[in-house]
Order: structure tokens, then C-alpha cells, then sequence
């Protein structure tokens, strides 16, 4: 079991799955909903959409969202940075852009890894 993803009981009542706060965040803000490449070095403030989230439960539901290929590949194409509240905040470089594609070059290259690992299973099952 992952102790991020799942909710547990802590000393301070319950707390808020990564899941649960990225749900809320996609209804609330438009930007993260659209997958639109983010300005550097935000942070989710504390809001309704957050609420019950440590800052740690609150950067895990960000580190996810920017590992999505949905949002890879907008990087990956590149254009202007939004911040949370949809202005505007500068470009993606062509480092940052190379990243991207590299990033979701090693996200295929996983899935075809898992893809012929269940296949040789299912034939050695056969």
C-alpha cells in the first residue's frame, strides 16, 4: 500500500489523498484542468480545494500533475507558462521542452516494458 495515495490516520484526523486534492484542484483551476504548461516555481496555496491537505499532500498532487503525459507533452510542444490564476509567465525553454520529450519517451518505453512482460506471462500461461 502507498502511504501517499491511500488515507490514514494521523494524529490530526484525517488526511487528504494526493487523488482527492488533484479531483478538486482539475474542478477549480482552469489551467492545471487544461494541462497547460505551468510557471516555475509555484506552489498550491492552501485554498476550499485543499482543505484537510498537508503541504506535502499539496506538492505530491502538483509533482503529479506535471508528470502526466497529457502535461509532457504541452511542455514538450512548448509556448507560454500560465500561472495558477491563468496570466501569463514566460516561455518553456528548448531544455525544458527536450526534457519533456525525453520524459515521455521513458513513459512509452515503461508501457511497452509492461506490455510485453504480461504478454510473455500470458503465453507462458497458454
Amino acid at each position: 500500500m502507498n502511504p501517499i495515495n491511500e488515507n490514514r490516520r494521523s494524529g490530526r484526523g484525517r488526511e487528504t489523498t494526493v487523488a482527492a486534492v488533484l479531483a478538486r484542484l482539475y474542478r477549480e483551476i482552469r489551467v492545471l484542468r487544461d494541462f497547460v504548461p505551468l510557471a516555475l516555481k509555484i506552489d498550491i496555496p492552501p485554498s476550499d480545494a485543499t482543505r484537510g491537505a498537508t503541504g506535502k499532500t499539496r506538492r505530491r498532487a502538483l509533482i503529479d500533475h506535471c508528470m502526466d503525459p497529457r502535461y509532457l507533452e504541452n511542455v514538450a510542444n512548448g509556448g507560454e507558462r500560465f500561472a495558477l490564476d491563468g496570466t501569463p509567465s514566460g516561455e518553456v525553454s528548448e531544455l525544458q521542452r527536450r526534457a519533456a520529450k525525453a520524459r515521455l519517451e521513458g513513459i512509452a518505453w515503461e508501457a511497452e516494458k509492461r506490455k510485453a512482460a504480461r504478454l510473455a506471462k500470458q503465453r507462458r500461461r497458454e
